[in-house]
């Protein structure tokens, strides 16, 4: 059975439809169906076919990257005949401050494999929206070896993009082996040098899942957190310890020691043989955050680049049906609340910000005078959390607070805590988040007459 070629080429941005059509028709292709044009009446799409061959062009809608696909056998003469993008251009688009035409170069650097690029791409997306990290991946699944083996580039900032680093590094581990010495050890060699406990953390456990070979003296010597200072309880502590024993046993540098149950499988992705109170702590560490949902029709509110906002324009935060990490078997006090994992039946709206202060009467008045209601502790926590089981809204490391959690709930650890719905005393309610602890698991019983922040959920029908 033959194999078809597929073949993708990046166009120089001057490139014109109309050069890329006397392209096709000289090399013997005929259009095949009606020309897609776009709102500025240059088409976005055009087909030609040759015998068995196609020829598709297509301009992106949201950078204006221009490629040509060739399926089939390549025309004589080609690709030198076409108008290609060159690696000075897609160096300037990858200088740019303009997101578009950083998301071009890119894009460009995927599909040309400009491997002398490598650095400024992972340095730029370092530094962006987490949404970016597959053109990433698709570019680091594109190199070849490292021209020097050995040697590492370090292409992370040593600054700065804190969330998009952990978030980079945890798809790169998704993917798992395949890239022992092209840009992915790259990245995570910057990683293990970062000076935030918990990237380091992350590269460690990354290291081992895609068998960075070259990084083993690195984890060895890796600087782990040593204080409840650091967000981290004494088991979590040991924890980390076991699971860089089993890093470097799975790249080949076995310690004279062994491991406790559940921390080999731990790093390949099942954190069922952990200890209860520690999978969501692993998870937290290792598994990237869900990026792709679908944006409901919800009446009375419409989706915009900043979130979901009402027609009054406060702003939303959109949690979607996902496994959520829930409780804390590190907190000493307050109602139970157990470490586990649910799947909701259903994704909500919250406020992105609190409505207003009151006592838990008044909360529930206004909640029902705005056909809206009180969030439960339960999805309080899911909004303030995210999904992943990092302890505090901006992730595990307890010294890099920022009040904003990754579905973009915000003003979660600045006030006096929050009323939610849950089980409580007659005259008492619950109260979650706080100042002084901001572990969004806590929860207090609070008197119904003193006074708290609270914000409004949104059922979705």
């Amino acid at each position: 059975m033959s194999t078809r070629m597929t073949t993708t080429f990046a166009l120089a941005p001057e490139t014109t439809p109309d050069a890329v059509a006397m392209l096709a028709e000289a090399a013997g292709y005929a259009p095949d169906g009606a020309t897609d044009l776009s709102g500025d009446g240059l088409p976005d799409r055009a087909v030609w076919t040759r015998g068995g061959g196609r020829l598709t062009y297509a301009r992106d809608m949201a950078t204006g990257l221009q490629t040509l696909v060739i399926e089939g056998e390549t025309p004589a003469g080609w690709p030198a005949a076409l108008p290609l993008i060159d690696e000075a251009t897609i160096e300037t688009l990858l200088s740019s401050n303009d997101e578009a035409q950083l998301l071009a170069g890119l894009q460009a650097a995927a599909i040309t494999g400009a491997t002398a690029l490598a650095p400024l791409v992972a340095a730029r997306v370092a530094t962006l929206d987490p949404a970016l990290a597959d053109y990433v991946l698709a570019f680091a699944a594109a190199q070849p070896a490292a021209a020097r083996p050995g040697t590492v580039i370090k292409p992370f900032p040593t600054s700065g993009g804190r969330q998009e680093k952990l978030q980079l590094l945890r798809w790169l581990g998704a993917e798992g082996p395949g890239d022992n010495d092209g840009i992915g050890t790259a990245m995570v060699a910057g990683g293990l040098e970062d000076s935030d406990w918990e990237v380091r953390a992350t590269a460690m456990l990354v290291a081992a899942r895609i068998a960075a070979v070259p990084l083993v003296g690195a984890i060895a010597r890796l600087a782990l957190p040593e204080s409840d200072e650091d967000g981290v309880v004494r088991r979590e502590r040991s924890a980390l310890l076991a699971l860089r024993d089993a890093a470097l046993a799975r790249l080949g540098a076995p310690r004279d020691r062994p491991l406790p149950p559940g921390v080999a499988e731990a790093l390949c992705g099942d954190y069922a043989a952990l200890p209860a109170d520690l999978r969501a702590f692993v998870h937290a560490l290792v598994e990237p955050v869900p990026t792709q949902f679908e944006q409901p029709a919800v009446p009375g509110v419409v989706w915009t680049e900043t979130g979901p906002r009402r027609i009054d324009g406060r702003l939303l935060a959109w949690v979607p049906r996902a496994p959520h990490w829930l409780g804390d078997d590190s907190l000493v006090d307050g109602p139970d609340n157990p470490s586990r994992q649910i799947n909701p039946p259903r994704g909500f709206l919250i406020d992105a910000e609190p409505a207003g202060e009151a006592t838990l009467v008044e909360a529930r008045a206004r909640a029902r005078a705005t056909g809206t209601r009180l969030p439960t502790s339960d999805e309080w926590e899911m909004a303030a959390r995210g999904p992943d089981g990092r302890r505090f809204p901006w992730g595990m490391n307890a010294r890099v607070p920022v009040d904003l959690s990754p579905w973009g709930m915000a003003g979660i650890v600045g006030g006096k805590g929050e009323w939610v719905e849950g089980l409580a005393p007659v005259g008492h309610g619950i109260v979650a988040g706080r100042r002084r602890l901001p572990v969004v698991a806590h929860r207090t019983v609070a008197s119904d007459e003193t006074t708290h922040l609270f914000r409004f959920a949104y059922d979705i029908i």
